[in-house]
């Protein structure tokens, strides 16, 4: 899985390699705070197009941001990728017990 914040996905779509998100097999994870960032930006922006047009985005709500992680000053954005993150590894670790 990738989880993907908004600089990434800026930058690879500006260098027309937004495909390097791609694998087979593997999902891409857009938290919805990084998309809410992105979509700030102008709907005919080439980002916002592509995350429109890529299939294999997949949108995660935003979770509650622990109070010892929103001393760090990161954006939104940041914090949903952090968080996302600790989702999923947790998920993973209760899957294997």
């Amino acid at each position: 899985m990738r989880i993907v914040n908004a600089s990434p996905l800026i930058l690879l779509t500006k260098v027309g390699r937004i495909d390097l998100l791609n694998a087979e097999g593997v999902d891409v994870v857009v938290p919805m705070p990084v998309l809410q960032e992105v979509s700030s930006l102008d709907p005919s922006d080439p980002v916002v197009r592509a995350i429109d047009d890529a299939g294999w985005s997949v949108v995660m709500p935003p979770a509650l941001v622990p109070a010892s992680v929103s001393t760090w000053k990161l954006d939104p954005g940041e914090e949903s990728v952090l968080l996302t993150f600790d989702l999923f590894a947790r998920r993973a670790d209760c899957q294997d017990r």
